[in-house]
C-alpha cells in the first residue's frame, strides 16, 4: 500500500500546526489523496467535502470525490458530482487545468 498511512499522518501534523483549512488546501488535498489510496473512501470524501466548503469549484477535488463515490458503489452520487464539474463555466475548468500543470 505504499507509505500512504505515513503521508496521511504527516498531513494531519501539518493541519494541526496550521488548522486554518482555508489556507491549507494543499495539505487537505494530500490527506484526501492518501486516504483514497488507502481505500478509506468515506474518510477521503469527508476531507473532499471540507475542501469544497471553501472551494466549491475545485475540479480536482470534485473529481476525487466522484472517484471515491464510485469506489463505494454510490453511482448516482458520483454522477451528480461529475455533473457538477461539467456544469462549471469553461473558464473555471481551464483555470484549474492550468493551475494543475504548475
Amino acid at each position: 500500500m505504499g507509505r500512504y498511512d505515513e503521508a496521511v499522518a504527516v498531513y494531519d501534523r501539518i493541519l494541526s500546526l496550521e488548522p486554518d483549512y482555508e489556507t491549507n488546501i494543499q495539505a487537505l488535498q494530500g490527506k484526501a489523496s492518501g486516504l483514497f489510496n488507502l481505500g478509506r473512501y468515506d474518510d477521503a470524501i469527508g476531507v473532499y467535502d471540507e475542501i469544497l466548503e471553501f472551494y466549491p469549484d475545485e475540479i480536482r477535488v470534485l473529481n476525487g470525490k466522484g472517484d471515491a463515490l464510485l469506489k463505494l458503489g454510490k453511482y448516482d452520487e458520483a454522477i451528480a458530482t461529475y455533473d457538477t464539474v461539467q456544469s462549471l463555466p469553461v473558464d473555471v475548468q481551464l483555470y484549474t487545468q492550468e493551475k494543475a500543470k504548475h
